[in-house]
């Protein structure tokens, strides 16, 4: 998984309260009561239903959120049945925003200005440093150098509270050789 999704993930589960931590864990806690290891495949027909999706191998996600469905590993012995479930809101903190001299920008161009005195600004916008020596070297009439100006360089902080659309996606593993279950996956997918 990218390093920027991990981050993002992060930064959504730890802004969950108590509450909405408590939704989702209460709902991962009720799927794998209902599904136990060594049930058959009629038996999990009767308690989740004819399976969304079926595939060879189980799913290889250490996360229980993802913003895509994890790859599939062990084809040879192991199948999964995916379950879709009805999506389910949970509040969550506003992602945190970076300014420089006033000026929203993305957080990998805030922490590279941080130790910079000086800000480039191509057609008035904040251009990241390399960009902005590379049009000084080329001396573009459009680059503007300002001074940075501390008082307006910051992260921003947020106390708002947004909604985040998750979907449960319920993964029954099978052994293929015994067709009997040998592990059940909850994930939630950032929609």
């Amino acid at each position: 998984m990218k390093l920027h999704v991990v981050a993002l993930l992060l930064l959504m589960f730890t802004s969950l309260t108590y509450a909405q931590i408590s939704k989702i864990t209460d709902f991962e806690k009720k799927m794998k009561a209902k599904v136990e290891t060594g049930m058959s495949t009629d038996e999990v027909k009767k308690v989740l239903g004819r399976p969304k999706a079926v595939e060879g191998g189980f799913p290889d996600e250490a996360s229980s959120f993802i913003t895509e469905y994890p790859e599939q590993k062990g084809q040879l012995n192991y199948t999964t049945w995916f379950y879709a479930y009805p999506m389910m809101t949970v509040m969550r903190d506003q992602p945190a925003g970076f300014k420089v001299n006033g000026e929203h920008v993305e957080e990998d161009d805030y922490n590279l200005y941080k130790d910079l005195d000086m800000v480039y600004y191509y057609e008035g916008k904040v251009i990241g440093p390399s960009m902005g020596k590379s049009y000084a070297d080329l001396k573009n009439p459009n680059l503007v150098i300002k001074s940075k100006d501390p008082s307006t360089t910051m992260v921003v902080k947020s106390k708002k509270k947004v909604p985040q659309n998750l979907m449960p996606v319920v993964c029954v593993i099978f052994d293929k050789g015994t067709q009997v279950v040998a592990d059940t996956k909850v994930f939630f997918k950032l929609e």
